[in-house]
């Protein structure tokens, strides 16, 4: 590759980096030491936005077809090309870069990932009241357990990952007519991004009702004071005015 790397370049190495990174959620990592802290007590700016980069969106499916382009032109006339040919038709660079990694590395960090994906899906819970904790936060943490389940050779299927998904929201009350509606729906129930999708909805409806709520009782506590405060200045001036007769 170029020595000299322009700004394009630079941001393209950056990104493409976030596909390879170990673990694709640390909150999950065992002693983790915390945001830009690593082993010896720093980590740049760059290692963390690496190490926290999320596994699903637009902009993943982009770079990762980058990794991918990337691992062809250095692989296509070798024999590694044989460990890799089967991601071309879906350009998965993610997916092609640990078979290569197993092959000649061995599968002792595929047993580890699969571990660390089966304890998120075992841990993670979803009741809406966690601050901080968000709901976007939890569908990507969901969707990465998943992929990363199918990227070591244990994929999900569309009706389970619905169950798990229903299974995991039960501790939200809110959410509880929008569970019965895709139990009920034959179609929803073999659709697990559909399945979010309509579960993302009941959320958003949910939050704009509760910061609806929240402003009408601000605004009925304002109205209260602004009443009280007109009663108390209105018996102050009262008062005031029976002194000054009193004591002319």
């Amino acid at each position: 590759m170029k020595a000299d790397y322009g700004e394009h370049d630079a941001i393209l190495i950056a990104r493409c980096m976030m596909q390879i990174k170990a673990k694709f959620d640390t909150d999950e990592v065992a002693g983790d030491p915390g945001f830009l802290q690593a082993n010896d007590g720093s980590r740049s700016i760059k290692e963390e936005l690496v190490r926290r980069a999320a596994h699903t969106g637009a902009v993943f499916r982009r770079n990762n077809q980058k990794f991918w382009v990337m691992l062809h032109a250095v692989t296509h006339e070798t024999d590694a090309y044989n460990h890799v040919g089967e991601f071309a038709p879906t350009l998965n660079g993610r997916a092609a870069y640990f078979t290569l990694f197993a092959q000649y590395r061995g599968r002792g960090h595929f047993t580890n990932e699969h571990q660390a994906a089966v304890r998120v899906l075992a841990t993670l819970h979803w009741n809406g009241k966690a601050r901080g904790f968000t709901w976007h936060t939890f569908i990507s943490r969901l969707i990465g357990a998943f992929n990363d389940l199918k990227l070591k050779g244990d994929p999900r299927s569309n009706a389970n990952k619905v169950e798990v998904l229903l299974e995991k929201t039960v501790g939200d009350s809110s959410l509880s007519n929008g569970r019965s509606h895709i139990t009920g729906d034959a179609v929803l129930q073999s659709n697990s991004q559909g399945a979010i999708d309509y579960l993302t909805t009941q959320v958003l409806q949910s939050q704009s009702k509760s910061d609806r709520m929240s402003w009408k009782i601000r605004s009925r506590g304002t109205k209260r004071d602004v009443r009280l405060s007109r009663k108390v200045n209105l018996i102050y001036s009262r008062f005031n005015c029976q002194m000054t007769k009193i004591l002319k």
